[in-house]
């Protein structure tokens, strides 16, 4: 068998959430030494030191996006909202994280959290240009330079991710007033998304007035353009993505279950397991009391003895493996995002069970 490398490494863990660092963020390395590189040759004279010092800034720009990231995290993790993984990547991070679809209060912290964090870091070196002590807070040489950049790389993390659009925060924070304003979020998302493209074509643009304007100096600027041009492709990319769950998930949510139900028998709970033998035929059997409460395979009637009630076999049904039979295929998704299961019972305004939706249905409708 073939070996394949990771896409990215784990670095550690925050708040108990594993931090991964991709591959790809080695390019942001090679756009932004050079950029530094050329900056730091102005205070040091030795090329391979100035390298060396340009590589610690890039990093310092790593730790920023984390921090900012952690902010994501911080704000999950008090709202009791799970989150798989934080990921830092060419066009910055990513904290994946499980949203509610009926809190756009959670939408709008979540996506504030991280530009908040970035900009009160950035505020004290704000602080001291607006008084006169410039962003180096007074500091010359190597050290003023690394107070600039730190000030500079954590109010450019947080000012840009607030640009209106998908899949910046800024988007996220639209989506949560929109989703509030207008109650629809897949509206919202997709509008918010436009967005995300508009920043595209802007980052696009100012790629080509680099270029325009370089004036014989586009070596030097070559960097940055790449940097532009990549980022302005992912944006667009991610924002088309975004446009077309959000197409999909309408579909799926004026879309009920209903054709997906597979017949399963039901039986009381205080029904003896030769009851159960005797009355029903499904692979799966559905035990109930006031509501659906376990299951039985067909295996388990052949070999558990007559007598025994069915209550004291079964399995254990628990509400996550429950939808209702008004639930629509967005809903039978979002289960199978949240908890997934080979299949989940279904059950009528009663609460009786009438039968089961399996996790392969979405795929064959």
């Amino acid at each position: 068998m073939p070996l394949t490398m990771p896409r990215a490494f784990q670095i550690g863990r925050f708040l108990g959430v594993p931090v991964y660092v991709t591959w790809s963020w080695l390019l942001f390395v090679a756009v932004i030494v050079p950029l530094y590189t050329r900056q730091l040759r102005q205070v040091e004279s030795r090329l391979p030191v100035a390298i060396a010092l340009s590589v610690v800034l890039a990093l310092m720009w790593g730790v920023a996006v984390l921090v900012h990231e952690f902010g994501h995290v911080a704000a999950a993790v008090s709202r009791d909202l799970p989150v798989r993984r934080v990921e830092l990547g060419f066009l910055g991070g990513e904290t994946q994280i499980r949203t509610r679809d009926d809190s756009a209060r959670d939408e709008f912290w979540l996506a504030a959290s991280g530009p908040l964090v970035s900009l009160v870091l950035g505020l004290p070196g704000l602080v001291s240009l607006i008084s006169g002590a410039g962003l180096s807070f007074g500091l010359t040489g190597k050290a003023g330079l690394f107070a600039s950049a730190f000030t500079i790389a954590n109010l450019a993390i947080g000012l840009f991710n607030l640009l209106p659009g998908l899949p910046l925060d800024g988007g996220r924070i639209l989506v949560a007033a929109l989703w509030r304003g207008r109650r629809d979020r897949i509206a919202a998302t997709r509008l918010a998304a436009r967005g995300g493209q508009g920043v595209s074509i802007l980052l696009g643009a100012a790629g080509v007035l680099a270029i325009i304007t370089s004036r014989g100096d586009l070596a030097m600027r070559l960097p940055l353009v790449v940097a532009l041009a990549i980022m302005s492709a992912v944006l667009w990319a991610m924002a088309g993505t975004a446009i077309r769950e959000a197409d999909v998930e309408q579909t799926l949510q004026a879309r009920g279950i209903g054709e997906l139900i597979d017949a399963a028998d039901a039986v009381p709970a205080d029904l003896t397991v030769a009851g159960a033998r005797s009355t029903t035929s499904s692979e799966i059997v559905l035990v109930y009391g006031a509501g659906p409460t376990g299951y039985l395979t067909r295996d388990q009637l052949v070999d558990v003895a007559a007598g025994t009630p069915v209550s004291a076999v079964a399995h254990p049904l628990g509400d996550e493996q429950v939808l209702t039979e008004n639930a629509t295929r967005l809903d039978l998704l979002r289960r199978l995002q949240d908890s997934p299961r080979e299949w989940y019972a279904v059950v009528a305004r009663d609460g009786l069970p009438i039968g089961i939706v399996g996790s392969a249905a979405l795929s064959r409708h």
